[in-house]
């Protein structure tokens, strides 16, 4: 399944490793340090992140190391709960790393890529510039400042940057799907489509790049296709979200309301907070007739922060906004 990572990891807790090795250990409070370094490395390579959190806290506390390692110890703190979801936290960490080690470029790689899913772009967009600045020919830097720009509504440049990425090296993924999101922003769908052919040609089978072409080609009003790629997606993975819901708008645009409701009631139930489910299933239950049901999911849906100019002409009509 294709998931983003979150940034540069594994380098330096190997780096981590390498540097406990090379130093000589001067006094039993030295030796100390080094015996956690090395714990906190095996954790990891372990896949105890808390365990590797704990440790690496640690030894941040003793004060026993120097700016440019304690930075990296900032810096596997920072990954380690990137991993833990303890987003904000793991920033802080980065800015320590950063701040320790200005020109620290995974630091500034992993802060910008964490701001970007806190919906921070431009601050993230300026962590890839000073990463760009520092390796020019990072591409994973110059992919992921293109996210965003796509993110901060500039998604002209992106493309422009995205296809840079591409005629440097015609193989990485990241840059294909980017490119593919932000031409189907433009309105150019078809071309949308070929950069996700090309994705999936990568990782073929992936369910969220499926999921993300059925959408293109549901929008396009290829429904057969939409609903072969969202099928493939179900077969496998029953609780991928963005294929339920689209399918479930697909079978809404065919006539088929009861195919249409089974997938977004089973939406709403692994996915209560979905307000867009619950909008569309309100729009089911309205074409089927049930105005009562409608009105219920409707009221759900702004709860549940739907936005759209269907819903909000349908509030006003019931006097629920203005």
């Amino acid at each position: 399944m294709l998931m983003r990572p979150a940034g540069r990891r594994l380098h330096h807790l190997v780096l981590v490793a390498a540097m406990a090795v090379g130093l000589a250990w001067a006094s039993p409070t030295a030796a100390d340090i080094e015996a956690d370094i090395n714990a906190a490395f095996a954790a990891a390579e372990a896949g105890d992140i808390t365990g590797a959190h704990e440790k690496l806290t640690a030894i941040i506390r003793s004060g026993e190391l120097p700016p440019e390692r304690l930075a990296i110890m900032y810096f596997n703190r920072g990954v380690a709960r990137q991993l833990m979801g303890q987003l904000g936290d793991a920033v802080d960490d980065f800015d320590q790393a950063i701040a320790l080690a200005p020109a620290y470029a995974d630091a500034l790689y992993n802060r910008g890529e964490t701001l970007l899913v806190l919906g921070q772009p431009e601050a993230a967009f300026g962590d890839f510039e000073r990463v760009i600045l520092l390796q020019p020919n990072a591409l994973d830097a110059r992919i992921s400042r293109a996210d965003a720009m796509l993110a901060m509504g500039r998604p002209k440049e992106a493309l422009d940057a995205y296809t840079e990425v591409l005629e440097y090296d015609p193989t990485l993924l990241y840059a294909y799907v980017g490119r593919a999101r932000a031409w189907r922003s433009v309105g150019n769908l078809q071309r949308a489509v070929v950069d996700y052919i090309a994705a999936l040609n990568i990782t073929p089978g992936d369910p969220d790049l499926l999921a993300e072409r059925g959408t293109v080609l549901a929008e396009l009003g290829d429904h057969e296709s939409a609903l072969s790629d969202f099928n493939k997606v179900l077969a496998i993975y029953p609780d991928q979200a963005g294929a339920l819901y689209g399918r479930g708008v697909v079978y809404g645009q065919q006539g088929s309301y009861e195919l249409a409701l089974a997938d977004f009631n089973y939406l709403i139930e692994i996915a209560p907070e979905l307000g867009d489910a619950y909008f569309m299933r309100g729009m089911a239950r309205l074409a089927m007739g049930d105005e009562l049901g409608a009105e219920d999911d409707f009221m759900s849906a702004y709860a549940n922060g739907a936005q759209n100019d269907r819903l909000d002409a349908i509030l006003r009509e019931r006097g629920i906004i203005e």
